[in-house]
């Protein structure tokens, strides 16, 4: 398994809307399902408000695909 594409991909994204890869990888895992329920990790009071920040933000659908694609990419 490369994980590599997957970690660019969402890199780019990350970098596009000056967020976080882990906002970034949020967002898409709210976005993919309404019965998909991350349960991110909070250590400390900013984990927590960099969590509920990515429910503020939207990626549009052609990153949300390149998302899916590199995910698939690197689960072969």
């Amino acid at each position: 398994m490369d994980t590599k594409v997957l970690l660019t991909c969402l890199a780019d994204i990350a970098g596009a809307h000056d967020a976080s890869i882990s906002r970034v990888a949020l967002n898409w895992l709210l976005a993919r399902d309404s019965h998909v329920i991350p349960i991110p990790g909070a250590t400390k009071p900013h984990h927590a408000r960099a969590n509920l920040d990515a429910l503020g933000r939207r990626l549009s659908e052609a990153e949300l695909d390149a998302i899916d694609r590199a995910s698939a990419e690197s689960g072969k």
